[in-house]
């Protein structure tokens, strides 16, 4: 496409095609939802409650292209509130059990829903793409939903939602991740992990990420519905204008995949294990967040499993473990003049760092964990 302002509804691609959206091109999505096909593509309780249409789709299909520097608008404009399921609204890309897919040099804007959406997917590249979405809620840029090998470089991403938010809908694993050299901002979260957390997610990379005017956490690693989360580095994170660090924390919502027989033995409780931050920088902390909540919770939060929540009674500690914080520069207001009191976790509730309350630390604070070590670390008042 060329020298123009396409306007279209769903553009359906196969194996061993290539989508080229010249930059002097434009593809001007239909509004009306319902010209895009539902589809259900697995038991996944995200492509079963949540996702359903792409403006553009493909699945099980490899080695397929988008490119070619131009604009794909998705014409977004709903209002708050109309995720309304089962008529979900569409994401701009989104595509199912595929491999090698290359999304490169393309400008994507007002997306109606989650912007950019491998679903069960393998072996992706996504490149020099730009996501600007100014509409809240729903509108995240980049969700990999139970999705590996998957390297994502030179991005912008302005989301009306979380910016970058891997999710996992059932048990399949979400691994071999790396992210680089990236910018985000979000009405949320910068990075965030959930909530849908079914499956482990293991082997995630990010450096070199520069977060600016992120109205909840710059990341956030979110395990309610028993995924095991681990091996997750972070590395040259640059957060500034943002209200939260960071939030890490087990809690007990198990939700499972959707239409399933005996969906009580899929229940599971998680844990999160082995994470690295190093070379990251917290400065000029948001102090009017798009969260609109009371609680002022700047400070790095890594809240595990509380034992009288563990509500299957099954015996095991659900703890976060293992945590390195390496050159850590935190730049916090200050300003209580009294001591809160500890929280008491997560339980079932939706969970964001607001959740808990103002809380104990002005720095760090740390409940149900173990062995989190700190390595040449500074926290300024």
């Amino acid at each position: 496409l060329e020298n123009g302002v396409f306007y279209t509804g769903q553009i359906t691609l196969y194996s061993d095609m290539t989508l080229f959206i010249d930059e002097s091109a434009t593809i001007y999505a239909n509004m009306d939802r319902n010209v895009y096909t539902k589809v259900i593509p697995s038991n996944g309780y995200n492509g079963n409650k949540q996702l359903g249409r792409g403006i553009i789709w493909f699945e099980d299909a490899k080695n397929v292209r988008i490119t070619g520097g131009g604009t794909i608008f998705g014409n977004g404009f709903y209002g708050f509130g109309e995720n309304d399921p089962p008529n979900q609204r569409p994401c701009i890309i989104y595509f199912a059990s595929c491999e090698d897919v290359y999304i490169e040099n393309i400008n994507m804007v007002q997306s109606p829903f989650w912007t950019l959406v491998p679903y069960e997917s393998s072996d992706i590249t996504i490149r020099n793409v730009n996501i600007t979405n100014h509409v809240a809620p729903n509108r995240d840029g980049i969700d990999p939903v139970n999705s590996s090998n998957i390297t994502v470089e030179n991005c912008l991403v302005i989301a009306g939602d979380d910016a970058f938010c891997p999710k996992s809908g059932n048990m399949i694993p979400s691994r071999n991740v790396e992210v680089y050299d990236c910018f985000f901002q979000s009405y949320c979260n910068g990075i965030k992990f959930g909530t849908d957390s079914q499956g482990p997610f293991s082997n995630y990379y990010f450096e070199d990420i520069y977060m600016k005017g992120v109205g909840m956490s710059g990341i956030a690693l979110e395990a309610v519905d028993g995924s095991d989360m681990e091996y997750l580095t972070f590395k040259r994170i640059e957060m500034t204008d943002v209200d939260n660090a960071m939030f890490a924390a087990v809690g007990n919502r198990m939700r499972t995949p959707y239409n399933i027989e005996d969906a009580a033995s899929y229940k599971h409780l998680g844990r999160i294990n082995n994470i690295v931050l190093e070379d990251v920088r917290y400065t000029n902390c948001m102090q009017w967040p798009y969260s609109h909540k009371k609680e002022d919770i700047h400070e790095i939060l890594l809240y595990g499993l509380n034992p009288e929540k563990n509500t299957l009674n099954d015996g095991e500690a659900h703890r976060i473990s293992n945590v390195l914080f390496k050159n850590v520069y935190l730049e916090m207001p200050g300003g209580k003049t009294e001591v809160p009191d500890f929280d008491a976790g997560l339980g079932g509730e939706y969970p964001e760092h607001q959740e808990l309350g103002d809380s104990v630390g002005y720095g760090y604070t740390l409940r149900w964990t173990d062995n989190v070590r700190f390595e040449n670390c500074t926290t300024v008042l």
